[in-house]
């Protein structure tokens, strides 16, 4: 479909900001929606309820893609090891635990950059967005599900 969701993780304690990496990962331009995903994560030890590891995370997408579809699971694969991960290391010694989500719906008035907003020739482009300043444009998980859903079957 033509929505797309920019998933964004921080810490529950840290000041309510998440980072940005570029002019393009806000840019809604070529898709009917845009939303941010904010989930926030807290460091916990291993031994709490509710307590999960990077590699705990990434077997349980892999079994559950792989479900479904050998070559998007052999991608994923791909990809985490171009971001790093290795299966056979141990990140044992970080647990988290999840906090709550946010959505926003990133459209006209969001607080953002896009290539647009300034002259050419600026690129690379780093900054931080206040979750405080996001909060006019909040949206419950369920209205992003029903745009998900909509758009996977042609609507």
């Amino acid at each position: 479909g033509r929505v797309a969701v920019e998933v964004k993780a921080r810490r529950g304690g840290a000041t309510p900001y998440v980072e940005i990496s570029s002019e393009h990962q806000l840019d809604g331009g070529g898709t009917e929606a845009l939303f941010l995903h904010v989930a926030e994560l807290d460091q916990t030890p291993s031994d709490s309820a509710g307590a999960f590891t990077l590699t705990m995370i990434a077997d349980r997408i892999s079994a559950r893609i792989r479900q479904t579809d050998q070559t998007a699971a052999d991608e994923l694969d791909t990809l985490l090891v171009a971001a790093g991960f290795r299966w056979e290391d141990d990140y044992s010694d970080a647990a988290w635990l999840r906090g709550p989500d946010r959505e926003y719906l990133v459209g006209a008035g969001f607080p953002r950059i896009t290539p647009e907003s300034f002259p050419a020739g600026v690129s690379m482009v780093r900054y931080s967005v206040s979750l405080v300043q996001c909060e006019p444009f909040r949206v419950s998980k369920a209205a992003v599900a029903v745009r998900l859903k909509g758009n996977r079957h042609g609507n």
